[in-house]
């Protein structure tokens, strides 16, 4: 999925306030109606951890609220449900005052976290990023030891997963230990001889005659490094609303990992029709279905209208 042009500059002026407005309103409305009847993600720990928004009132600009807590479940759906926010974060670290500032909030570890993106991959496609998750989760479990009750793989609502690693022995692991975990993922500086990691590399040679360059590319696991290394993350809550997609959010069992369709399980929003106002030509496949639009006038399904919107690409209306 390309990222769509923005509402500001020439865009604002052709199309007025008024429709920014509308649209501003409508995307706030639909999204409301899904937080009250969604069943929101608890994180565990939920009272330790900061939190963050992006607030549809601010759209078209990207302007976070952070240093937020919350006491109790019912504290975050009200919230959440009179707010309604665009974007939705929570903090990978423990914190013992996560209101706090940055220098008082009182750090007490961290959860272990991957960030695959499709952006970051020589094939930028979902399924390339769901090839490269298996991948990890492998490693995790065979390479460290880790049991799949403690781990979690989410669809980011856009371009890949997140990975989450719940086992205690990770928790309070600095930056440089965290980072040589992604070393060790990415074979980026890797020589042990006896490592489980070059063991597949001298495998991969060996069964498909291919030098260690090209097994090294297919050993490797391709995740965002900076992100797995960071101690104070902020990673995008289970079952919110992706701002700039309209799709959830959505945890993915391992069990269902591989007949998971993002394009089809994340959608949310329903078949109604809606009059939108396109602003460019685009091609989207959603919900096993290529819509190819020019600019103008269409009355086009509720999860594309929301889609378009949120790219950026489309008013609200005629």
């Amino acid at each position: 999925m390309q990222e769509g042009v923005q509402f500001k500059g020439g865009g604002a002026k052709e199309g007025g306030v008024g429709h920014l407005d509308i649209t501003r309103e409508y995307l706030k409305r639909k999204f409301r109606e899904y937080y009250l009847k969604a069943d929101l993600y608890i994180p565990r720990d939920f009272r330790s951890r900061e939190w963050a928004f992006v607030f549809i009132d601010s759209f078209p600009e990207f302007v976070m609220v952070r240093h937020i807590s919350f006491s109790s479940q019912d504290d975050l759906r009200r919230f959440v449900t009179s707010r309604v926010p665009m974007h939705a974060y929570y903090s990978t670290a423990y914190y013992s005052n996560p209101a706090a500032d940055m220098e008082s909030k009182g750090w007490m570890g961290a959860d272990l976290v991957f960030d695959i993106d499709a952006d970051h991959m020589p094939k930028r496609s979902l399924k390339a990023a769901k090839a490269e998750v298996k991948k990890l989760l492998k490693i995790l479990i065979v390479d460290f030891g880790v049991d799949e009750d403690d781990l979690e793989v989410v669809f980011s609502g856009h371009r890949g997963y997140h990975v989450h690693v719940y086992d205690e022995r990770f928790r309070m692991l600095g930056s440089s230990e965290r980072r040589e975990i992604a070393d060790y993922m990415t074979l980026r500086g890797i020589r042990m001889a006896d490592s489980s990691q070059m063991l597949r590399i001298v495998k991969c040679m060996e069964k498909f005659r291919l030098p260690s360059g090209r097994c090294k590319e297919l050993i490797s696991v391709h995740i965002d490094p900076p992100v797995t290394a960071d101690v104070k993350r902020l990673i995008r809550l289970p079952n919110s609303i992706h701002g700039k997609t309209g799709l959830r959010v959505t945890p993915v069992p391992l069990e269902s990992l591989e007949d998971f369709d993002p394009l089809v399980d994340a959608v949310v929003f329903g078949e109604d029709r809606v009059k939108i106002t396109l602003r460019k030509s685009v091609k989207v496949r959603i919900l096993n279905e290529t819509f190819r639009l020019k600019p103008g006038k269409h009355v086009v399904p509720e999860y594309l209208a929301i889609f378009l919107m949120c790219r950026g690409v489309a008013w609200y209306g005629h």
